[in-house]
């Protein structure tokens, strides 16, 4: 599922106006791509641990 997330979140600045005019900027573009990808490493990370702990307790309660 990350992976989708995540490309639909990097395929959003393809979406947003440009030109010299009041356009987003490439380096601000940068900066959002970088963001959600180290948004995603945080979340999956999260979503790794969580799950490993289930893991766990329901090892330890079959025994």
């Amino acid at each position: 599922m990350m992976p989708v997330i995540g490309t639909l979140l990097w395929a959003v600045p393809l979406l947003w106006p440009t030109g010299e005019d009041g356009g987003v900027t490439t380096s601000k573009a940068l900066v959002y791509v970088f963001l959600v990808w180290f948004g995603l490493v945080v979340v999956t990370a999260l979503l790794s641990r969580l799950a490993l702990t289930a893991q766990v307790d329901e090892n330890l309660k079959d025994g």
